[in-house]
């Protein structure tokens, strides 16, 4: 059994692909992925934020991933963003493995 998680862009499908520790295997879509983003300026765009401010739609192609000590990954999206940490246990709550604290 690994050590740890790992994680694999797998841009065939547009899937971040987990692969836990216990052998189990998820995919989350690229475009979940940036939805869900946690960072501040992505969390204006769920919020309630200036209605009469215009704002793009975010670019989900997933250009790469990077590991962020053993608690995190930081994915990197087309149009360079790359604020977003993602935890392992945020990762398996939008793999639908984990219910979100309510």
């Amino acid at each position: 059994m690994p050590k740890s998680n790992a994680v694999f862009n797998a841009e065939a499908k547009q899937v971040l692909s987990v692969k836990w520790k216990d052998g189990s295997t998820s995919e989350i879509p690229w475009t979940q992925l940036r939805a869900a983003c946690p960072c501040a300026e992505c969390a204006n765009l769920h919020g309630d934020a200036d209605p009469l401010r215009l704002k793009l739609a975010p670019n989900t192609h997933l250009v790469s991933v990077a590991y962020v000590g053993n608690y995190a990954v930081q994915p990197r999206w087309g149009d360079g963003h790359n604020a977003g940490l993602f935890t392992w246990n945020y990762l398996r709550e939008l793999a639908g493995l984990l219910t979100a604290p309510q």
